[in-house]
């Protein structure tokens, strides 16, 4: 599946999708605007999104030290359902919880480790992406 993008500009935004199951056994979703990072080895979605759908940040998994303009600062690694983007879904995927800067105006960004053993095809000419 071949996603566009613009080539000539700035960062390469991709919409995703988010999953959690309900109670009631019922799948919710929520739909994420993520910025491609080949740079970032961790995928990261903003803890207001994540507990907009349902997940408990309070129960981490894990931990992830990051460093920010501020110094090192620890942010919660919390297990996921589904995440789905560029055709490609990951399930039981463990991601970086952390509120990117208000001025950046995406939900967070897909790293390597949703990238991993496939193929990535960057057309920066055409404008587009896609993940084989």
């Amino acid at each position: 599946m071949k996603t566009s993008f613009n080539g000539k500009y700035g960062l390469i935004y991709l919409t995703a999708k988010i999953y959690r199951r309900k109670k009631n056994g019922q799948l919710k979703d929520l739909i994420l605007n993520l910025a491609l990072d080949t740079g970032a080895s961790g995928t990261v979605i903003s803890q207001k999104r994540l507990t907009a759908i349902g997940y408990d940040l309070k129960n981490a998994e894990d931990e992830a030290y990051i460093t920010t303009g501020s110094g090192l600062i620890t942010i919660p690694k919390i297990r996921i359902e589904k995440l789905s983007a560029l055709g490609k879904v990951k399930e039981n995927f463990l991601i970086n919880a952390h509120d990117l800067p208000p001025t950046a105006s995406i939900d967070g960004v897909l790293g390597l480790d949703f990238l991993r053993e496939k193929v990535l095809e960057i057309d920066f000419r055409q404008g587009f992406i896609e993940l084989k």
